[in-house]
């Protein structure tokens, strides 16, 4: 793909993914593959909803370097894994979508799928953890990709990695992850609880009954949590 169609092709995957409320802040990252030796990535820090052509980098899968002044994502080096084991992925998104980030701490090893979401594999695998950006989560994802056939992967204690052939379907993939991993969800609390809940609003309920409140306490996340740069 031509680097400037590839470049509005991340713009694009960004806006996309804050519409559907998969995306939030800075938080995250979409790239897309040029050729073999190539990709491109959102940079580091800057919020989805400005970005422009020139804040799109060239990175090498080789070796990690880029082209320019502007940072990479720090978590480039996700993405160079699943380009270097798929040679047939050109996209990949990485978001800290609720459900599945969610689920991504319970300390499952997988997301069995039901035939509605079979476009994913047989099952969504959860990585071993590691702190984002590092050399060992390279390692993790990569022996993940060798050991299942997915198109996403849960990264524990973290968020999901989803990809495709194309925005399309990497979009597609990422929707079905969330919709996976609400079923999941469901099903768990249901049996931590012992219940036959139909929807995750009712476990909620449940929840604010046994703590005797009606509405759930406000949180002013930025009190306490950095922004993430990633």
């Amino acid at each position: 793909m031509e680097i400037q169609k590839a470049k509005e092709q991340v713009i694009l995957a960004g806006k996309m993914l804050i519409e559907k409320g998969l995306i939030a802040r800075t938080w995250g990252n979409v790239s897309c593959r040029i050729n073999q030796d190539q990709f491109v990535i959102t940079p580091s820090g800057k919020a989805y909803e400005s970005l422009t052509p020139d804040d799109i980098v060239l990175v090498n899968i080789k070796d990690l370097s880029y082209e320019g002044d502007v940072k990479p994502s720090s978590e480039k080096g996700i993405h160079m894994e699943v380009y270097k084991h798929l040679p047939d992925i050109n996209f990949v998104i990485h978001t800290h979508q609720v459900n599945a980030s969610v689920v991504s701490t319970l300390g499952v090893d997988v997301v069995p799928l039901s035939s509605k979401h079979s476009a994913i594999g047989s099952c969504i695998p959860i990585a071993g953890y590691a702190l984002p950006g590092t050399k060992k989560l390279r390692k993790n994802i990569s022996y993940t990709l060798d050991s299942f056939h997915s198109k996403a992967v849960l990264m524990a204690k973290h968020g999901a990695l989803c990809f495709g052939r194309d925005l399309e379907e990497s979009f597609m993939i990422a929707n079905m992850v969330e919709e996976a991993c609400e079923a999941f969800l469901l099903d768990y609390c249901n049996q931590v609880y012992n219940k036959s809940c139909t929807s995750l609003d009712e476990i909620n309920g449940l929840y604010l009954k046994k703590y005797q409140t009606d509405e759930p306490t406000a949180i002013n996340i930025d009190a306490y949590v950095s922004e993430r740069v990633g």
